[in-house]
């Protein structure tokens, strides 16, 4: 017999956290990447890619995304910018470039016992962006977050916005379902100034189980 949060996910398809906690193939991970120093980023520019793994029957719940940016240098003109995030299908190749999260042995696991993240690819832009994989993206976003660029250096622009954020009950939003193969990437929404440089934080909170 199923236990109670087993029946509630299998019945309504409940994701909320402290059932998963309690389901018997929940693994729990999170990790965090700092980009190197870009500049002159452009709309649809992918600055962050996150890949799920190809094991079959496993479900990838995406509780939080946070981003957090600063400049380095200043922007020679305060301008209203957008970075969003957006899922990805159908991923055959994963996106190169920048700085890749290290996923083997206990690397970004929220419990020892639990077995190491089974997702393909993580990775941070440096102080250029991604080369695009292969993969189909949604045509709008699902999360998005807008900012001032700053003419004053090392000035917070962005603190840790919640681009996806179903990690505890109240008003959050659901969280981001995804199965084997697929993912999300974080890019501007609209071309950033050429002057200055932007710093992107990303952290990334998901379980992973088997399918319900």
């Amino acid at each position: 017999m199923p236990s109670t949060a087993q029946g509630l996910i299998a019945s309504s398809r409940v994701v909320r956290p402290e059932y998963l906690s309690a389901h018997p193939s929940a693994r729990r991970y999170q990790t965090s990447l700092v980009s190197g120093a870009t500049i002159n980023l452009l709309a649809n520019d992918p600055v962050f890619s996150f890949r799920t793994g190809s094991t079959a029957g496993t479900v990838y719940v995406i509780h939080r995304v946070q981003c957090s940016l600063h400049n380095i240098l200043a922007f020679a003109s305060a301008e209203l910018n957008r970075i969003e995030l957006v899922v990805a299908r159908s991923f055959t190749a994963s996106d190169s470039g920048g700085t890749a999260a290290t996923l083997t042995g206990n690397h970004g696991k929220l419990r020892t016992d639990d077995a190491t993240t089974t997702i393909s690819d993580f990775r941070i832009a440096d102080t250029a962006v991604l080369t695009a994989g292969t993969r189909t993206l949604d045509s709008q976003s699902i999360g998005m977050s807008s900012f001032l660029n700053s003419t004053t250096a090392r000035s917070v622009l962005l603190g840790n916005a919640g681009l996806v954020n179903a990690a505890s009950t109240g008003n959050n939003g659901p969280p981001l379902v995804l199965g084997i193969n697929e993912g999300f990437i974080i890019r501007p929404a609209v071309s950033y100034p050429a002057t200055g440089t932007i710093v992107c934080s990303i952290s990334v909170t998901w379980f992973e189980l088997s399918e319900w």
